[in-house]
C-alpha cells in the first residue's frame, strides 16, 4: 500500500462549476484513501460548504484576484505551518495565487488546465509565453491536462512535454441511474415543473461565453410545433446566466426554457431528462458530458474540440455541426421520436463513461502524479518527500 500523500487543493470558485466539482471529488476521494487533502476556498462558497459537509479540512481564504498578496500570504503560512509538500491549483486565479504563495519555497506546484488556448500569466506582469515557458521556475511545476488536445495546446505554448500529464475528468459511475417517473416526480417540482409529463431536454454546465444559445432557441421554436409541452432546463451558473435569461425572455420562451441556476442533485436532473443538449462545448465541459453519459442520458453535442473523442456519433450520442440549428433540431427529433433507440444510446454512453471517465481512474492518476513528480526531477527545486509527515 502506498504512503499517504499531503496536498493542498486551491480553488477560487465562488459558484459551483465543473472545476469545483472535480476539486471536491478529488479531495474527498483522497481523504477516504487516508491522504491529507485540505481545500483552500472562498469563504461561504458552495465548495466551502460542501467540503465541510464532507468532513474535509478547509482553509477559507478571501481570494479577490490572481494578484491578491494577502491571500497568497495566508496560503504560504498554511503551507509552512503544516509542511504541505504539494499545492494543486484548480483554476487560473488559483494558479497565480499558488505561484505567489510558493515563491522561494519548496512545494511542488500542480495546476489543472481545462481549455485550449494561451495560458494567461496573471503574475508579475510576465507575458503569456514567458510564464508557460518556465513552468519549473515560476508558476507551475506539473500540469494536468483534461485531454490530449489541451496537452497539445500547453506544449505549443512552451510547456515541456514531460511536465504535462493527461488525466480525464472523473464522475461517479458505480450506481445505476433511475430513469423513471419517480425520479421526475422528485426532481421537477422544485423547478416549477410538478406533474410535467411532456418531453424534457436540458443541460447542466457552466453558463459562459462558450454556450451557443441561438441554435438551441431556434430548435426549441421548431420542436414546440410537434411537442407543445416541451420544456428545456439550462441549469448552471456562470457569467452569461443573466444574458441567457434576458434572451429567453425576448424570445417569449420564459415558460419553456428555465434557467434555474445550479441544481444540487445534478445526477437526478440528468436522469430525469429525455435528452441532454450541448450545442456549444469546450474541453472544460468534459465533466458535464461525462456526467450526462454516466446518467445514461441520450445526448446531442457539437462536434468541436475533443468532443468527438467522447461522443461516438450514432453509438453513444449524436454529433452536429456547431451553430447548425437545423441539424440540432433533427437530432433532437430523432431522440424524442424514438425513445427506445435513444435509451440504447444512453446505455452505450454509460458503458463508455465507465471505461473512460471513472472517478477512481481520475483519482489514481492524480495520486501517481503527486507521488512521482518529485522522483522524476528530484534536484530541480530541492523538493521534499511528497508523503505526509
Amino acid at each position: 500500500m502506498s504512503a499517504p500523500l499531503h496536498v493542498l487543493h486551491v480553488s477560487t470558485a465562488l459558484r459551483w462549476s465543473g472545476a469545483a466539482d472535480q476539486c471536491l471529488a478529488l479531495a474527498l476521494a483522497m481523504d477516504a484513501a487516508g491522504d491529507r487533502a485540505p481545500v483552500a476556498c472562498q469563504p461561504g462558497s458552495m465548495l466551502h460548504l460542501r467540503a465541510r459537509a464532507g468532513g474535509l479540512r478547509t482553509l477559507p481564504v478571501l481570494m479577490r484576484g490572481p494578484g491578491d498578496v494577502a491571500a497568497a500570504r495566508t496560503l504560504r503560512g498554511f503551507v509552512a505551518r503544516y509542511g504541505v509538500p504539494v499545492l494543486h491549483a484548480h483554476d487560473r486565479r488559483a494558479r497565480a495565487l499558488s505561484a505567489l504563495a510558493s515563491l522561494g519555497g519548496r512545494a511542488l506546484r500542480v495546476a489543472t488546465r481545462r481549455h485550449v488556448g494561451p495560458t494567461p500569466a496573471g503574475l508579475l506582469g510576465l507575458s503569456r509565453r514567458g510564464l508557460t515557458a518556465l513552468p519549473s521556475r515560476l508558476g507551475v511545476d506539473r500540469w494536468v491536462a483534461v485531454s490530449s488536445r489541451v496537452a497539445a495546446g500547453l506544449s505549443a505554448s512552451g510547456v515541456r512535454v514531460q511536465d504535462v500529464q493527461v488525466i480525464a475528468p472523473g464522475v461517479p459511475v458505480d450506481s445505476d441511474p433511475a430513469r423513471d417517473l419517480a425520479t421526475r416526480s422528485r426532481t421537477l417540482p422544485p423547478l416549477g415543473l410538478a406533474g410535467h409529463r411532456g418531453p424534457l431536454i436540458g443541460t447542466l454546465q457552466r453558463l459562459d461565453q462558450r454556450q451557443a444559445l441561438d441554435p438551441l432557441i431556434a430548435s426549441v421554436h421548431q420542436l414546440r410545433r410537434r411537442w407543445p409541452e416541451l420544456r428545456v432546463i439550462l441549469a448552471g451558473e456562470g457569467e452569461q446566466r443573466q444574458f441567457i435569461q434576458a434572451q429567453v425572455a425576448r424570445e417569449r420562451l420564459s415558460d419553456v426554457i428555465l434557467v434555474p441556476g445550479w441544481v444540487d442533485d445534478g445526477p437526478a436532473l440528468l436522469a430525469a431528462l429525455d435528452a441532454y443538449v450541448a450545442p456549444g462545448c469546450a474541453e472544460g465541459d468534459r465533466v458535464s458530458l461525462a456526467s450526462a453519459q454516466a446518467a445514461a442520458c441520450p445526448l446531442v453535442a457539437s462536434a468541436v474540440g475533443d468532443v468527438p473523442s467522447l461522443v461516438e456519433d450514432g453509438c453513444t450520442g449524436l454529433l452536429v455541426r456547431p451553430g447548425d440549428s437545423a441539424a440540432l433540431t433533427a437530432a433532437l427529433e430523432r431522440l424524442l421520436s424514438h425513445p427506445e433507440w435513444a435509451n440504447g444510446l444512453g446505455q452505450a454512453a454509460r458503458r463508455a463513461a465507465r471505461e473512460r471517465s471513472s472517478l477512481g481512474a481520475m483519482v489514481q492518476g492524480h495520486r501517481r502524479l503527486y507521488a512521482g513528480a518529485g522522483e522524476r526531477d528530484p534536484g530541480a527545486r530541492g523538493l521534499p518527500s511528497l508523503v505526509a509527515p
